[in-house]
């Protein structure tokens, strides 16, 4: 590993969510919290659940899971969540609706609000929310009102099934197969596209969602590689394997990267079907170090290192070096990325509902039990931590301290 990475190493901030909320009250019909045996009483923690809305006015089996974390306003007043029936808006402290936008295709991925600087039509707009569904059309709606950007949405041409990106000219995605676009935030029109072809003829897409940083965009495709575009034209910059191609029959990255930016270096980590969490360098792309295991889910930054889980139920938590720091095998499938929510402690969302984890030794503390399950990470939002169950139900969420949660939150 190069000098430049131990200084990365070093500099990396820590204390990267230190937030959590406060007191308990009335359970809801159809879900039940109930502590893991092995919680001890000085390390309790209760969830409370303080709102459940609907997010759809009946439930429909037959529509999308609800996989897109919702998207919090950065004062907090505010909380967008795609659903496969359009966009809606809520108030995370109450969870009353603010507005609604429907749409005739599924919302899977998650959206984003731009309030850079911008060129041209957009300099004039403000903060803009960009939204896109299954079936290809991009949204620009004012996120505090609702009210579109556009009169008609702009059809890309291709299947958007993940979160998007934006920086001060371009809002970005992914889309099947293996293709990248570049939007123009004023008129939505496309400034650049870049594909590659997919030698296959079974292709696993998953939820990944492009990651903009420095004028660089990254992002793992079907082919297994992740790699690193110019934002402003879609040049190749470098790509990277991250499959072991041996092991695997399919060969996708579908997880979002994420960029850790040190005083001198940065580091983009992300995972694949086969080839375990990968750290490389975000100037050629060159492999720093590997951490192996099957199925890893999305990484998540976390005081101390990197914490990941696989579709098989096992959490690790791994150092800044690709060590590690703690491995542990849950009861249930993890079906999510894992959410910190407060000082040591962890969201894990699964098929069966929600574990309160203690990041240091991913003890499980207690879970918040659900016939639908979740799917969907969660997101702290203030004091308020939100969850979305496959079924399209909202819930703002509190855990009551009782074993070092943050001080904000007693």
């Amino acid at each position: 590993m190069r000098g430049s990475v131990r200084g990365l190493i070093a500099d990396l901030v820590e204390g990267v969510c230190q937030r959590s909320a406060g007191r308990a009250a009335a359970w809801t019909a159809g879900l039940t919290a109930c502590a893991v045996a092995a919680a001890t009483p000085v390390f309790a923690e209760w969830l409370d659940v303080r709102w459940r809305t609907p997010l759809h006015a009946t439930p429909d089996e037959f529509r999308p899971r609800q996989v897109a974390a919702p998207l919090v306003a950065k004062d907090g007043t505010l909380a967008w969540f795609a659903t496969a029936r359009g966009l809606v808006a809520l108030d995370p402290r109450d969870g009353q609706e603010r507005w609604r936008q429907p749409s005739k295709e599924p919302m899977v991925g998650q959206p984003v609000v731009a309030d850079l600087p911008t060129e041209g039509t957009a300099a004039a707009w403000g903060p803009t929310l960009y939204a896109a569904t299954l079936g290809g059309r991009l949204y620009a709606f004012n996120p505090t009102t609702g009210a579109p950007r556009w009169s008609d949405p702009v059809y890309l041409d291709a299947a958007v099934q993940s979160g998007l990106a934006a920086d001060s000219r371009f809002v970005f995605a992914s889309a099947a197969p293996a293709m990248l676009l570049a939007m123009d935030r004023g008129t939505g029109k496309p400034a650049w596209r870049w594909s590659t072809l997919v030698d296959r003829d079974y292709v696993i897409e998953g939820q990944g969602a492009p990651t903009v940083h420095g004028g660089v965009l990254y992002a793992g495709t079907a082919t297994g590689k992740l790699v690193a575009l110019s934002a402003r034209d879609g040049a190749l910059l470098w790509d990277a394997t991250l499959e072991l191609k041996d092991r695997s029959p399919y060969g996708d990255v579908d997880s979002t990267p994420v960029v850790i930016a040190g005083a001198r270096d940065a580091v983009v980590v992300a995972t694949s079907q086969s080839g375990g969490l990968c750290a490389l360098a975000t100037d050629d792309g060159h492999l720093l170090w590997r951490y192996p295991g099957e199925g890893f889910g999305q990484p998540t930054v976390v005081p101390g290192g990197i914490l990941v889980a696989s579709a098989l139920g096992e959490l690790h938590l791994v150092d800044w070096k690709g060590r590690r720091r703690a491995a542990r095998k849950l009861a249930e499938p993890i079906a999510g990325a894992i959410t910190p929510i407060g000082e040591g402690l962890g969201l894990v969302p699964s098929e069966r509902g929600l574990d309160v984890v203690r990041l240091s030794e991913l003890r499980p503390l207690l879970r918040l039990s659900s016939e639908t399950g979740f799917q969907a990470p969660a997101v702290v939002a203030g004091t308020m931590v939100l969850a979305v169950s496959n079924h399209g139900v909202a819930l703002g969420l509190r855990v009551q301290p009782g074993g070092g949660l943050h001080a904000d939150w007693r």
